[in-house]
């Protein structure tokens, strides 16, 4: 297999403006390269996408109605045209070395079409301190079944279909 695989991400937001910055950031902070990051504002009344524009190429700004996080990822996955797709959410994170890890498992397994990642659960700062006491968690990596922690092939999702956009949560 070859080792040029091109990595694009599909990034659904809305009113995202407080959390997209790093979650981009941490994108194109990436020890593997992105070539491409689509994020698809569905629907914000806030900054969102003018925040997301203004880091430039690789990140292009595609707007829509309010339709669902669903929606707006395969909105992303059609704009893509990179040989691997990847999600991540526009209030999520990834470490330094996310896509490299699971880039090399898809290179290692041909016949994989997919990965997932692990994931570290966290507390943003900006909660007040009273609620973040409320909140339990932990923060140890653990297995995650999750949109932001798969890379797939971009052919899985015209073999297999795309997303469900009935459904506005979960998908």
């Amino acid at each position: 297999m070859s080792g040029d695989l091109s990595v694009g991400v599909a990034m659904p937001a809305r009113n995202a403006m407080r959390y997209i910055g790093e979650a981009l950031g941490s994108i194109l902070s990436q020890e593997s390269a992105v070539a491409d990051v689509v994020v698809v504002d569905d629907g914000s009344d806030d900054a969102t996408a003018h925040v997301a524009g203004a880091f430039g190429a690789p990140v292009r700004v595609i707007r829509q109605a309010p339709s669902g996080p669903a929606a707006a990822r395969n909105r992303a996955v059609r704009a893509l045209s990179t040989d691997l797709v990847a999600f991540l959410d526009a209030d999520d994170v990834w470490p330094g070395d996310s896509v490299s890890v699971r880039l090399a498992a898809l290179r290692a397994d041909a016949s994989a079409d997919m990965c997932f990642g692990r994931m570290s659960q966290f507390i943003s700062p900006e909660l007040p301190e009273a609620e973040q006491r409320r909140l339990h968690l932990d923060p140890r990596p653990q297995e995650a079944w999750t949109s932001s922690g798969m890379l797939a092939r971009r052919d899985v999702f015209e073999r297999y279909g795309y997303l469900s956009e009935e459904r506005r949560t979960g998908d």
